[in-house]
């Protein structure tokens, strides 16, 4: 009768148990970590899209007046100056979270 070799080489029930909930624990924090990124990259498209349609409605004469102002002088080596005068307008998105504005100039009447 012969017998068991006990200097046979490999890993006990407990160790690939221990190692299996390290690694659980392990690939559980990255899908966290990459659900939480994809909710910022999702927010942060919706923004960079409504930074463009805000744009495209500047650019078509959309918003509203906020009554401001913006006088610039320009002045040429003769000492003759000249003055344009630009309004101020506001264009706004809104949503359930969150809303996004931009402002811009338009040339007034002077």
């Amino acid at each position: 009768m012969r017998k068991p070799n006990r200097s046979r080489g490999g890993f006990t029930l407990i160790e690939v148990i221990a190692a299996t909930v390290l690694l659980v624990i392990t690939a559980s924090g990255f899908m966290a970590m990459t659900a939480a990124n994809v909710n910022l990259l999702a927010k942060e498209h919706r923004i960079e899209r409504s930074n463009y349609e805000l744009s495209s409605l500047a650019c078509e004469g959309e918003g509203k007046p906020t009554g401001e102002t913006l006088t610039v002088v320009f002045s040429a080596d003769g000492g003759e100056e000249v003055e344009e005068i630009f309004e101020e307008y506001d264009v706004r998105e809104e949503w359930e979270d969150m809303e996004n504005s931009m402002t811009f100039y338009k040339r007034g009447q002077r």
